[in-house]
């Protein structure tokens, strides 16, 4: 995953924070946001390999709408949510925050498609 550059939107400053960490240490290159807006900004910029967003920012569900646009359009996107649109599940691929986080990590190895990487943490 060296190299591979990610733009992460999330709210939530702990969750953000500690997906960060696991994927800066499998080494990636992420830009990490709290605001959809700044992201949108970012990704429209261009130079990201991989999108991760909040399905649930701000109180509504604009992430879920915002990857599946990103999606539609060719981008690799990921939504990273404890609930949201059951009905999108299919199309956009979700990985579940209540799992534990060996969960979460063992679900963003194989969405990114590599090998699951020893923790360091």
């Amino acid at each position: 995953m060296a190299g591979v550059r990610v733009l992460y939107v999330e709210n939530c400053s702990v969750t953000r924070e500690r997906i960060q960490q696991l994927l800066e240490s499998w080494g990636a290159n992420v830009v990490a946001f709290d605001t959809l807006d700044a992201a949108k900004v970012a990704h429209a910029a261009g130079g990201f390999d991989v999108t991760i967003t909040s399905g649930t920012l701000q109180d509504t569900e604009d992430g879920w709408i915002w990857a599946s646009d990103l999606r539609a359009a060719g981008a690799k996107v990921a939504v990273m949510s404890t609930g949201g649109r059951p009905w999108m599940y299919e199309e956009v691929p979700h990985i579940n925050e209540d799992d534990h986080f060996r969960a979460v990590r063992r679900h963003l190895a194989e969405f990114l498609g590599i090998e699951q990487p020893t923790p360091t943490q």
